[in-house]
Formats: structure tokens, sequence, C-alpha cells
């Protein structure tokens, strides 16, 4: 069956349901055999699940049927699901608040992660660059503190808007904020 056709199909199947009801076998998935090259790095897992029309939310794991349990899983945390096979635009998150500390968050992430990511926003925290791992969490936090003389270490999940606050209050980074 063509995507075209997957997407047509479980958009009128849809209909049969009241919305908020629908469930990750609602949709029309895609799975595909992520392309890699070894000159890259490390390989991530073997195959990558996905919705049609819905770009951004994936599951990834080293079967095809792991990859759909993955992707299984990640719908399942998302509360205000959109209609099966419609189209789902990519909404970037505010950014006002965070771009008001200017340059700085771009030091601050450098000296305290190593790198700097492509897009922050007023949701970023310092457990994004860890990635699950707990220990690289914690040594993140240890190092605002060894850094700056600051405690972080109650800001759930390093939100880094209130860690930022919390250094510039100090006299860290900008002397003020917007």
């Amino acid at each position: 069956m063509t995507n075209f056709a997957k997407i047509a199909w479980k958009w009128t199947k849809s209909w049969r349901k009241p919305p908020g009801t629908w469930i990750a076998d609602d949709y029309p998935i895609s799975v595909r055999k992520n392309g890699w090259d070894p000159a890259w790095g490390e390989a991530p897992p073997s195959y990558v699940a996905s919705i049609l029309n819905w770009p951004g939310l994936a599951g990834i794991a080293e079967t095809p049927e792991a990859a759909i349990d993955d992707l299984r899983k990640n719908i399942d945390q998302i509360e205000d699901r959109p209609r099966p096979g419609s189209k789902v635009s990519i909404h970037f998150a505010e950014s006002s608040q965070i771009e008001a500390f200017g340059p700085w968050v771009h030091e601050f992430l450098e000296e305290i992660t190593g790198g700097v990511p492509f897009f922050i926003s007023d949701g970023t925290n310092l457990r994004d660059f860890a990635i699950g791992d707990e220990d690289l969490y914690k040594s993140y936090i240890d190092l605002v503190y060894h850094r700056y003389g600051v405690d972080v270490s109650d800001i759930e999940h390093g939100d880094l808007i209130q860690i930022l606050t919390r250094l510039a209050a100090a006299g860290h980074g900008p002397k003020t904020q917007t």
C-alpha cells in the first residue's frame, strides 16, 4: 500500500472513534532502515518507525517490530493527539526568555556541556544534554557549582532559564535580564 493510501485509509477510519481516543495503531506508520555511514561514528539502532504526515515523532530499535513498539510508547506520552492521517506542522517552542540572556547562553552551555545546540528554547534544560545519563547530568550541576559557586541542584530538571537567572542574580553573566 502506498503512503498516500495508508494516510487516506487511517484518516477515514479515524472518524469511527471520538477525538482523543486514538491509539498508536490508528495512525499510518512507516518503518525504514536507518541509513548510516560508518564514517559518522557509532551507528544508532537499525530501524526507524514514524507516523506519516507527522514529522519529528519516531521510534528507533534494532528490529522493525521493536521500532514500532518504541513509537507506540512515544505516542502514548502525547495527550492531545491530532486526527490520524492529518498533517501535523512543526511548531518551535518559545524562546524569548532565553534570548534575553544573549550570547552568554551559548558561552555557558559550551563551558558546562562542551557544546551548543542548534536551537535553544525557553523549555531547554541541562537534562536535555545528558540524554538519560544521570551521572552526566549531575556532573553538569557540579560543574556549575565549581565554576560559579552557586548551587543549582534544587532546580527541577536543570531548567536553563532558572539556572541562568540564579547565576545572573549572583553577579555572573549578563547583569540584567528583560
